[in-house]
């Protein structure tokens, strides 16, 4: 069987790797240039709370080398899934397969003023947190307390406000910088026809029976 998978993240790269290790033909399209990662695990890594290396689920050099996948290095944003056909326009090429996969892709960009939980080491300090994914506001509070640091909560939190209290995060009113916990997601283009499966963060789905819309945030 064909198959094509268009973005790369850990859900996606390990869908493909039982794919290829079941002896299927496995194409790749994505931005990254270098491994697969669990970013969220970057913070730690930051710390030195995990290694580096560890965070790594696959290789590029593994993918392409030993299980023998045809990655292809293009833009998303420029991707086309109609049904089981990739159209690649910013290399007006397109193909055919048996089944297609799409993935997102996480883009760990600059913070601005402030401080990124996925490119700065964290320091003992006082911080405000910033950002829109709140699981990723709770994480970032709890990491900064675990280093002997503290925090202005002034933002959502992925649990009820009465139950935070009961965490052991260092509150302050004041504070001195920022952390930002934003990131991008880069997802191909879904066009009609598409019966694949979704993988990654950042989808925007329709709930069938109310017509509401949510946002299909797992593994990246």
């Amino acid at each position: 069987m064909r198959i094509a998978i268009a973005g790369l993240n850990p859900g996606s790269a390990m869908y493909a790797y039982y794919m290829a290790k079941d002896g299927h033909e496995v194409t790749v399209y994505t931005e990254l240039q270098g491994d697969v990662f669990f970013a969220d695990l970057m913070p730690h890594a930051l710390l030195g709370i995990v290694n580096r290396e560890s965070i790594k689920l696959f290789t590029r050099k593994y993918l392409e080398d030993i299980l023998g996948m045809h990655i292809i290095n293009t833009s998303l944003k420029s991707l086309i899934i109609n049904g089981n056909k990739v159209v690649d326009q910013a290399r007006g090429v397109y193909d055919h397969y048996d089944k297609v996969v799409v993935g997102s892709e996480v883009v760990l960009g600059s913070s601005g003023n402030c401080l990124s939980i996925y490119s700065d080491r964290l320091k003992l300090g006082k911080y405000a947190i910033t950002g829109k994914d709140i699981g990723k506001n709770l994480e970032a509070s709890l990491l900064v307390s675990e280093i002997g640091g503290s925090v202005n909560l002034n933002v959502p939190l992925a649990i009820d406000g009465d139950i935070a209290k009961s965490l052991p995060i260092n509150r302050v009113e004041t504070y001195n910088e920022c952390i930002d916990t934003d990131y991008k997601i880069t997802n191909p283009i879904i066009g009609e026809g598409f019966v694949g499966e979704l993988v990654g963060r950042g989808f925007t789905m329709r709930d069938s029976l109310s017509g509401l819309d949510y946002i299909v945030n797992t593994n990246w």
